[in-house]
């Protein structure tokens, strides 16, 4: 039997909770804080992991819908842009505080905060993850093979970082794509332009992701700050030049806009290189490390052959 606030018993009437006050609290809060409030490096840190997490589960169902769409799928494309559709509202109390937005070409105070940049550099690292990470493992395999037909050291590794910059490249551009592909569904274009567009970003960008995951996995040969300059430098060249390459692709739809010439995208590509530099450099130091005093054997410097050749994998990635 079911029973009312009242006892009274069963009833089919609504129970009436006026005067009681609000009983439950509305979801839509800020985890955070108040985004307009200014917040430390930490807090805007972990606001930023969090968006950046989230976004990539985003980027993730878009891949579903896309890939539904194209093997005539109608429910998988659904349930991809269900998925797409919830991670991004779960993503949007952690975007960026109000004290960090904005353009650091307009507005080159942005680089003198440091939660500027614990933001943006922590809301990097899942998407350099999802590239690297496949790279790793790609690279580990390949050394595996190369070491079972007997090919030597130096092809095995030359075999490994190109193999991983293939797969760490693909992977990366499958993200970018999949973000203009739904950049494109979002202003009113049609599916199939979008998927156009979408595969034509996922190659430029798989292109543009190669070059920088192969300077990641590449074995340092001098010291680790060169290594750091080297790898951030491509990194942030790279991740500059997806913004005009995105730009002239959607200029070339029925949906462009004035802001998507390649000229404008340029420059606002120059709000994510000092990020890119700074997270590209450090994956480069975990990729290679090497001694500006000795010349190191591929052994010392070389990850993938640690990662290889030492029983405890985990040591193994832990000593790259």
């Amino acid at each position: 039997m079911a029973l009312d606030f009242a006892g009274r018993g069963d009833t089919t009437e609504p129970l009436d909770f006026s005067g009681q006050g609000e009983l439950v609290k509305p979801l839509d809060f800020a985890p955070f804080g108040d985004p307009a409030e200014p917040i430390g490096s930490e807090r805007a840190a972990a606001r930023g992991i969090a968006h950046g997490m989230l976004g990539l589960a985003e980027t993730v169902g878009t891949g579903i819908q896309f890939l539904g769409n194209r093997i005539g799928s109608e429910g998988m494309a659904n349930l991809g842009a269900s998925v797409s559709n919830y991670w991004q509202k779960q993503a949007e109390p952690f975007t960026p505080p109000q004290e960090i937005q904005g353009s650091i070409v307009e507005n080159p105070a942005l680089l003198a905060k440091g939660s500027w940049w614990a933001y943006n550099v922590f809301d990097t690292i899942p998407s350099l993850a999802a590239s690297i990470i496949p790279a790793i493992g790609a690279a580990k395999y390949i050394s595996v093979g190369g070491q079972a037909i007997g090919l030597t050291d130096a092809v095995i590794s030359r075999l490994a970082i190109a193999g991983g910059a293939v797969v760490g490249g693909a992977a990366g551009g499958s993200l970018e794509g999949a973000q203009t592909y739904k950049e494109v569904l979002n202003r009113g274009g049609s599916e199939g332009e979008a998927a156009v567009a979408g595969t034509q970003m996922a190659l430029a960008s798989a292109a543009l992701n190669a070059l920088s995951v192969g300077s990641v996995l590449a074995p340092a040969k001098a010291g680790a700050l060169r290594k750091f300059l080297t790898t951030g430098a491509t990194e942030a060249l790279t991740e500059w030049a997806e913004e005009p390459a995105e730009g002239a692709i959607l200029s070339s739809t029925s949906v462009a806009r004035p802001e998507d010439a390649p000229s404008k995208r340029a420059i606002e590509g120059l709000n994510v290189a000092p990020i890119a530099f700074v997270v590209g450099g450090g994956a480069g130091m975990v990729g290679g490390r090497g001694s500006s005093d000795q010349t190191p054997s591929p052994t010392a410097t070389d990850p993938i052959q640690r990662i290889t050749s030492t029983p405890d994998v985990d040591s193994a990635i832990l000593a790259a």
